[in-house]
């Protein structure tokens, strides 16, 4: 299985776009983080925008972009998911009429809840508040919260329940282009692999962030943008840096080593395959990755001094301080807003 990093696809498909990809990636089964609703053609759409912010759509025809990659699952999980009123489960509908699995979101909790299974792996995948993940409620839209007590709680049930099978966590987290891990959200990955989790893959910063192997577990912080063409969005232009055209893909087998496939997405919106490497032989991950081995202590220390994303942005330390965590997820969303009405203000 391989996993992948964040997909938008807003325009039309052609064989092109992937041309220049290794046949082995092209042809291993994929599980993607789908970063927008697909415009199913609901009337009035622009009408049903729910965000102040950018909202993404996708064309149908991602649906050919996934199949032509082998995509069987795809994580609904992240903060796009709801920028439109749109019911979520004739998304995972229309997923599954073309055989793809969709997961981390859905109409109601019950539906959220529900996670990615095949023969090897229970997947499951969840989004942070903090970064305007609505979160789903008993009779409320939204995706998989990444609660403390809803990971535990879930892994519990899925390991009684699937007891040979492997846990994977996906997890939609970080703020946008850092390059670095939030400390409690580091320490959260070390101890579910302590609880018996055995690999976790995160998404959101839109640029790659490092990996480390712990107890022969490999966490992933941050795959990057997969597919994420620079274009007008409902009125918003997003262009993203170059360091953002880069992606990763895992490939992930239990029983093998991990395998990095490393793409481009160049100036006409093509895929390239640049590089696949061993996870041990990787220079590239070894540089992303400078505080492999830090204690939780060592890290928080470590990484007040080396964030990029350092203007008004609060430093996360331990997921368990609940009160103090609060409050910060409070003085974010407020930020947010800010920058929601400074966008507005440049909407082209």
């Amino acid at each position: 299985m391989i996993f992948t990093g964040d997909v938008v696809f807003p325009n039309s498909f052609s064989k092109d776009i992937i041309l220049q990809l290794d046949t082995e990636f092209i042809d291993t089964p994929k599980i993607v983080n789908s970063e927008s609703l697909i415009d199913l053609g609901d009337t009035k759409i622009s009408n049903k925008k729910t965000t102040d912010g950018i909202a993404l759509l996708s064309n149908q025809e991602i649906i050919k972009f996934y199949k032509s990659l082998n995509v069987v699952g795809v994580s609904l999980a992240n903060n796009h998911i709801t920028d439109f009123d749109i019911s979520i489960d004739k998304q995972v509908f229309y997923y599954a009429k073309n055989k793809i699995k969709s997961f981390g979101a859905g109409d109601n909790l019950a539906k959220a809840e529900l996670p990615f299974i095949n023969d090897n792996y229970v997947i499951l995948s969840y989004g942070w508040e903090v970064i305007s993940c609505v979160l789903a409620g008993k009779f409320k839209k939204g995706v998989n919260p990444l609660k403390e007590s809803q990971i535990f709680s879930q892994i519990n049930i899925f390991k009684e329940k699937y007891p040979t099978k492997k846990i994977i966590l996906i997890f939609h987290w970080d703020y946008e282009f850092e390059l670095y891990p939030q400390p409690a959200h580091r320490k959260l990955a070390f101890d579910l692999i302590d609880y018996g989790v055995d690999a976790i893959f995160g998404h959101h910063s839109h640029v790659v962030q490092g990996a480390e192997i712990y107890k022969n577990k490999p966490i992933f912080y941050g795959l990057g943008n997969f597919y994420f063409p620079n274009q007008n969005y409902n009125g918003f232009n997003i262009d993203f840096p170059p360091l953002s055209q880069t992606g990763l893909s895992v490939k992930y087998n239990d029983e093998k080593e991990v395998v990095l496939f490393w793409t481009y997405k160049d100036d006409t919106n093509n895929l390239i395959s640049i590089a696949k490497e061993k996870l041990s032989e990787s220079t590239r991950m070894k540089a992303l990755t400078p505080f492999d081995g830090f204690s939780h202590k060592e890290y928080i220390i470590w990484f007040g001094k080396n964030r990029k994303k350092n203007k008004l942005l609060p430093i996360f330390k331990n997921y368990k301080n609940t009160f103090n965590n609060i409050l910060k997820e409070k003085f974010i969303h407020l930020r947010q807003k800010g920058i929601n009405c400074l966008v507005k203000l440049n909407v082209k």
